[in-house]
């Protein structure tokens, strides 16, 4: 990532924002929000040339520091359904129930590296952000569904917020260490 964005990171020739992108190009929506930081230039640029067909709407978050934050710069596109993908996923498709509030939880071997879950009764109980000694390998694999929206700082909603788990094969590549062990 030194002369590029994560989203722009190619995995089997094609950037991780591309796999995204298709993905949502076939659910419902009425417009996509990208949070751009990084390079971003390059970042508009690729989207701009590969998804032009797209509502595609970039906001800019001036100096990264983290997710909440990011999604602070959205509050505006956020009232309503929302759906939060991190770009350095990939995940087979986004189909799920949008009667309820969704966290799509992964499997790993890794779990200290990720804000891991603890579910009852097949809803989110607790979230312990990369504990030393974690009690499960269920974590947040970085896509999240709010059936009314995003109102208050996303680190809050999380902690609020009811959340149905939704269990899928996912891959991370915003983790590089993870492939050298």
């Amino acid at each position: 990532t030194l002369d590029r964005p994560k989203p722009l990171v190619c995995v089997n020739g094609k950037p991780i924002i591309g796999y995204i992108l298709d993905k949502l190009c076939k659910i419902e929506h009425d417009k996509i929000i990208i949070i751009v930081g990084y390079k971003k230039e390059k970042l508009i640029e690729y989207i701009n040339k590969n998804y032009c067909n797209l509502n595609i709407t970039f906001v800019i978050q001036k100096i990264q520091l983290g997710l909440s934050d990011a999604i602070s710069y959205a509050k505006e596109y956020t009232q309503s359904e929302t759906l939060v993908v991190l770009s350095d996923v990939i995940v087979p498709d986004y189909k799920f129930n949008r009667d309820e509030n969704m966290v799509f939880i992964g499997h790993t071997d890794y779990p200290q590296n990720y804000g891991v879950v603890k579910i009852s009764n097949g809803y989110i109980s607790n979230i312990e952000e990369k504990p030393i000694n974690p009690k499960s390998n269920n974590v947040l694999v970085g896509v999240y569904f709010f059936k009314n929206g995003i109102k208050d700082t996303f680190d809050i909603v999380l902690q609020k917020t009811k959340f149905k788990s939704y269990f899928i094969e996912w891959n991370d590549y915003g983790t590089c260490e993870l492939f050298n062990k």
